[in-house]
């Protein structure tokens, strides 16, 4: 599957799809570009301040809360499903899959990792926490 490939069919499954927080946001496809997303990188990226923090977490990590049952805090069973799948893209068509945290309270949130052409891409959304 080419990059252009992988990011049709991840906005094909991510579209109508909101990441819960204190405000929910949509989750949307992101082209990061051929460079490594280096701190620096991503708040240019996002032209966020350059002493905007950035930390960084796993991709599981993100989404387990989100794959519990709704009664322990997680998602409905199709939106569960959804965030599976695009898991699963993610993890078979990028090397070195990696979310990245920038700012505090409103943060911006991206899943990037880099495709075989050389392309790093993902997802992004935004979470609200206070």
């Amino acid at each position: 599957m080419t990059s252009k490939e992988l990011l049709a069919r991840l906005g094909e499954v991510v579209t109508g799809l909101s990441f819960p927080s204190e405000r929910d946001a949509p989750v949307e496809v992101l082209e990061f570009g051929a460079g490594e997303p280096s701190e620096e990188a991503v708040r240019a990226k996002l032209q966020a301040p350059a002493d905007a923090p950035v930390e960084t977490e796993t991709v599981e990590a993100l989404l387990a809360p989100l794959l519990a049952a709704p009664e322990d805090g997680g998602v409905e069973p199709d939106q569960a499903a959804r965030y599976q799948e695009a898991a699963a893209l993610l993890r078979d068509h990028l090397e070195a899959a990696r979310v990245y945290r920038v700012g505090k309270v409103e943060v911006d949130v991206l899943v990037l990792g880099k495709h075989a052409d050389g392309a790093w891409l993902g997802l992004r959304t935004r979470v609200v926490e206070t």
